[in-house]
C-alpha cells in the first residue's frame, strides 16, 4: 500500500552521555551553580517545608526536556529517573532519588523560575 504506515509513536532526540558530560563541564567551567543558586535566593525560604530542588539541577531538568523533546513535568522527571547517565548529569547519586515531578510545577514554582530565566537571558 502507498504511504507512511501507522509505526507508533516519533522516537525522542536521545543525548549521549558524552554529550551531557561536555554541557556539564561547560555549565562548571561558567560558573552555573553559584550564579543561578544567588540568582533564586530569594525565592527560597531557609526553613520552610521541604527542601527545594537546588537550581543547577532543576535547570539541567528543563535542559534534558528540551534536548528530548518532552514538554511534561512528569517525563522530564520520570527520564531522569531512568537514566543513569542523565542522574549523572544532574548530580545524583545512583542511590538518591531524583526530584519528583511536583516539585518541578506549581503556580509558585512557575513564577520563581520565570523571573530567573528572565534574569539568565538578560531581558
Amino acid at each position: 500500500m502507498p504511504g507512511r504506515k501507522n509505526r507508533g509513536p516519533v522516537p525522542r532526540r536521545r543525548r549521549p552521555p558524552a554529550f551531557c558530560a561536555r554541557l556539564n563541564g561547560l555549565l562548571q567551567e561558567a560558573g552555573f551553580d553559584p550564579f543561578v543558586e544567588e540568582l533564586c535566593r530569594p525565592y527560597y525560604a531557609a526553613v520552610q517545608g521541604r527542601p527545594g530542588v537546588a537550581p543547577g539541577v532543576y535547570f539541567r531538568m528543563l535542559l534534558v526536556g528540551y534536548f528530548e523533546g518532552l514538554t511534561a513535568q512528569r517525563g522530564i522527571a520520570w527520564r531522569c529517573s531512568d537514566s543513569l547517565s542523565l542522574r549523572e548529569f544532574l548530580g545524583l547519586a545512583v542511590t538518591e532519588e531524583s526530584p519528583h515531578h511536583s516539585s518541578l510545577s506549581g503556580s509558585a514554582t512557575a513564577c520563581r523560575w520565570k523571573s530567573t530565566f528572565r534574569s539568565l537571558s538578560g531581558s
